[in-house]
Formats: structure tokens, sequence, C-alpha cells
């Protein structure tokens, strides 16, 4: 069993891109090669999702996985990374898959291992729009600190932003910073922070959002956190619409999509394609109203597709307005 420190220092290392001393931190001085392999496998994993190479990442992850089988640990942690990626490429089905084979080679009694579990349900529940059960599982994860209780507190806050309470998502978010700032996980730092920035957007606190999407650019850039970049780009859009900088908004939209689809994000490039359709639909003289109902039409088959019925629903909502 891999205790939570040595799971602290390998995601420390990993999301630095330092892998060779992620994969040690992980298996540990004297492990067997398979568990080496396998450690190595999960590093570089952890690196590529970090640095948006989510399908590249999978493979690895999956990988990992397979390598792993003499270590419980490592093994459920592979599983977990993979079921992550699952729902990031919009696979839940996978992803249930995946989090099922963790739950199947966690260590009994591995008190984070059942945290991050519950964490993995219950954004998977958040993803489809099945809001009681998410909180059910976010309620019922057993007591965590460190790593676990900034995954936690971030996923409350994705709960209170599906919930429509942005208010307490703004608080859970930035809470969820604050901890990964004291843990030095500066990816887990900047995609809390986004969030927060999105949360803000929507309660119309643009000086707060300003403040937190700066903040977050110069780790995004200086790190190559391309995904986390890609979301930037969409955030400052939002931005600068509500600015009513249609032109420099429309910029910004752009910017987000050729990086989503460099990447092969498909619900990055669906998430950009709602903020700047909306833009464009409801805002006279952002530009092509016809574009914006494309872009629109294109965010509604992806989200549909992937299962993400709230992102879904919101579409749905916005063409039946125009």
């Amino acid at each position: 069993m891999i205790d939570e420190s040595a799971v602290l220092a390998a995601e420390v290392a990993a999301q630095a891109g330092r892998r060779e001393e992620a994969a040690l931190a992980l298996a540990g001085a004297g492990a067997s090669l398979a568990a080496q392999q396998a450690a190595r496998l999960w590093a570089s994993a952890r690196w590529q999702e970090c640095q948006g190479d989510l399908a590249a990442a999978q493979l690895a992850a999956l990988q990992a996985a397979s390598q792993a089988s003499g270590n419980a640990a490592i093994s459920a942690l592979s599983w977990l990374a993979a079921a992550r990626l699952c729902l990031a490429l919009g696979e839940p089905k996978r992803a249930q898959d995946h989090l099922g084979r963790a739950a199947e080679t966690a260590p009994e009694g591995w008190t984070l291992g059942q945290a991050l579990l519950n964490l993995g349900h219950a954004q998977l529940s958040i993803f489809l729009g099945r809001l009681e059960e998410g909180q059910e599982l976010l309620a019922g994860a057993p007591p965590v600190v460190g790593l676990g209780a900034a995954e936690l507190r971030r996923a409350q806050g994705l709960l209170q932003a599906a919930s429509g309470r942005q208010r307490d998502a703004i608080g859970d978010f930035t809470a969820a910073a604050a901890l990964a700032e004291g843990l030095r996980l500066p990816h887990l730092r900047a995609e809390a922070l986004l969030e927060a920035v999105e949360a803000a957007l929507g309660e119309g606190e643009l000086q707060r959002a300003e403040g937190w999407l700066a903040d977050v650019q110069a780790t995004v850039e200086a790190l190559g956190f391309q995904r986390l970049l890609g979301h930037g780009h969409r955030l400052r859009g939002q931005v600068l619409r509500a600015r009513r900088d249609y032109a420099g908004a429309t910029a910004a939209f752009v910017e987000g999509l050729r990086t989503f689809i460099r990447r092969k994000d498909r619900l990055g490039v669906a998430c950009t394609d709602l903020a700047f359709g909306a833009m464009l639909v409801r805002e006279p003289g952002a530009g092509d109203a016809r574009r914006g109902r494309f872009l629109l039409e294109e965010a509604r088959g992806i989200f549909t597709g992937a299962g993400a019925e709230l992102a879904a629903q919101a579409v749905v909502r916005l063409l039946a307005g125009v």
C-alpha cells in the first residue's frame, strides 16, 4: 500500500514534469521492475494529461494499469487516471468501467484510494447530470488531508457550479486552489482557479475573474498546460465579451478553438463553441448570428454524444431563445 505522502510527492513531481522523480516516489526504492515501469508510465500519463495530450495520456495510464498487476496501489491509481482521462475525452461509459477496475484492485483499508474512488464516481455523476448522486458520493468520502482534501474541495465546487450555486462554487474553487498552492500542485491550482473564473463570470464579478485569469496565465504558459491554456483563451473571450470588446473576444475564442483542435479535445471545442456561439447569437454587432447557431449546434452534438446532459441542455435553452 502506498501512503498519502508518497502519492503527493509523485503528484508534485509529475505536475512539474519531473517524471523519473515522480516514478521513484510512487514505486519506492527496491520495487520490482514491473512496478517501476508501471510507475514511470503513470508519471508519463500524468504529465501528458497536464500538457493536454489526453489520448496519449490515456494510453499510458492503461499501459501502467496492465504493468502494475503485482502492485495493487499503483494499479488502482492507474485505473483512476484512465477513468479521469476517459471523462475528459467524453467517454463516460469507459470511465465507469475503469472506476470499477480501480475498485477491484485498490488495497483494502486504503483511505486515500477509497476517497479518490468516491471523487471519481462523483465527478462522473456530475458530468452525467446526476447531481443528487454526486452529492451523496462526496458526502460519503472518507476523511482526507493533503491531495485528497484539495481534490475533494474542487469536486464540491464542480457540484455547486452544476447546481447553479456559483457563489458557493467560487468559495470551493478558491479554497481548492489555496490547498493546491500549499501542496505545490500547479496544475490542480490552475484548474481550480480557472473554474473560479467561470463561476465569477456567472455571478457578474468581472474584476475578480480578470484577476484570477491573469494569475493563471503565467503558470499555464510557463509549464505548458495546453488544455488549460485553451480554457484560458475561452474565458478571456468571455471576459472581453462582458467588456463589449467583441473583436478581442472573437480572437480569443478562435485561439481557444485552435488549441483544442490541435489537441483533438472534443469537449474543449464544445465548451468554446458554446461560449463563442452564445456571444454571436446574443450580442448585436458581435458577428454573424448564423455562424453562432452553427457553433451551438456543433456544441450540442458533441455534448449529447458524450453524455454531458447539463451542458447539452444549456445549449438547447440558448437555441430556443434565439
